[in-house]
């Protein structure tokens, strides 16, 4: 029985590393969606499919890395990838799959759900609808919040991949080039003066600078990009563009 067990375990870790390798090309846009219908088909995964992000909570009966062994998911093998601590599955719509994925990973376990999977919504998009809806979950303390259900955006945040980029790229672009030419670190510093309230003392604390320090920095971004952080206009247009990058994961 024990060789048995051992036997399954090792088919459905072969299945694991198969189905994440696919949605890693699928949200890195290296294959389209209709690509993999034959091994949807393979595994049960028949109907609408929507992306699920994942945000585990406090310890469950399955951990990120074996939740694929749990028996709730033997009859549709759903895809599962990891990504920036968050566990993204490809799953049935309506099929409760997302629900007990979310029980399995434990009390505290927060869930976004994407709209279904289309010509219209493909898996960048997808991913980017989870993430928003995952953001949401927190936002207004469920444990699972789809994406356009009572949503926390108040519609002034970009719908879509391509305007949210537009913006990042508009208002943070220099700064992203300026520190990725430098090597330095004026993005991180601009997001915790913001998230300290634009206190000096408080973000140079966190930062681990000297204040001066600080204040070079701050004089750096506004020479890059033309706004200074302590600023009305620099502090909303800085606050909306990171608010977006981190909502659309492009941050």
């Amino acid at each position: 029985m024990a060789l048995e067990l051992e036997q399954q375990a090792k088919v459905l870790d072969e299945l694991r590393a198969q189905g994440s390798s696919a949605l890693g090309e699928l949200l890195e846009g290296g294959i389209e969606f209709h690509v993999l219908a034959p091994l949807l088909r393979k595994r049960n995964l028949t109907g609408k499919m929507v992306l699920v992000c994942f945000e585990p909570g406090m310890e469950g009966p399955y951990s990120p890395a074996n939740i694929h062994l749990a028996r709730e998911l033997r009859d549709s093998c759903v895809l599962i990838t990891e990504e920036a601590g968050k566990l993204i599955a490809l799953v049935p719509e309506d099929s409760g799959v997302a629900s007990s994925m979310a029980r399995l990973l434990g009390k505290g376990t927060r869930a976004g759900v994407s709209a279904c999977l289309s010509t219209a919504v493909n898996a960048q998009e997808a991913k980017r609808q989870a993430f928003l809806a995952l953001h949401d979950s927190s936002e207004l303390g469920v444990g699972l919040s789809r994406y356009g259900d009572d949503t926390a955006e108040s519609g002034y945040f970009p719908r879509s991949v391509a305007e949210s980029r537009a913006v990042v790229d508009r208002i943070l672009g220099r700064l992203i080039e300026h520190d990725r030419s430098s090597r330095s670190a004026l993005l991180s510093t601009l997001e915790v003066f913001l998230s300290s309230d634009r206190s000096l003392v408080r973000a140079s604390q966190i930062l681990n600078i000297h204040r001066q320090t600080l204040v070079y920095r701050l004089n750096t971004i506004q020479q890059v990009t033309g706004l200074h952080p302590s600023s009305t206009e620099g502090t909303a247009q800085f606050w909306f563009a990171l608010q977006t990058g981190h909502r659309s994961a492009l941050l």
